[in-house]
């Protein structure tokens, strides 16, 4: 099972905790489909760029094409990197030992 799947199968069974749920967000970690609207909105939208060029939003979107819609990534928009979600990752996020 991946990451992808064992975050949504957390979600999907309401498992996660208000910290953990934080930490999903601290970590820039979306499932693809949102991250892929929430990144056009900022393109679109002059004044919630959150500081971010539209170069690397532009990169960003672009990175995306490569994942399925339902996959989890982890997004650093400051460059535009867009890394699928592993054990070890989603581990650290939900402080798992």
């Amino acid at each position: 099972m991946t990451a992808s799947e064992k975050l949504t199968k957390l979600i999907e069974n309401d498992e996660l905790t208000d910290e953990q749920q934080d930490n999903l967000m601290d970590w820039n970690v979306y499932q693809v489909e949102d991250a892929r609207e929430l990144f056009k909105q900022m393109l679109s939208n002059d004044q919630k760029k959150g500081g971010l060029s539209e170069e690397a939003i532009i990169t960003t979107l672009y990175n995306l094409i490569s994942f399925d819609d339902e996959d989890f990534v982890v997004c650093e928009g400051y460059d535009g990197s867009v890394d699928i979600l592993d054990d070890d990752t989603l581990d650290d996020i939900l402080d798992i030992d």
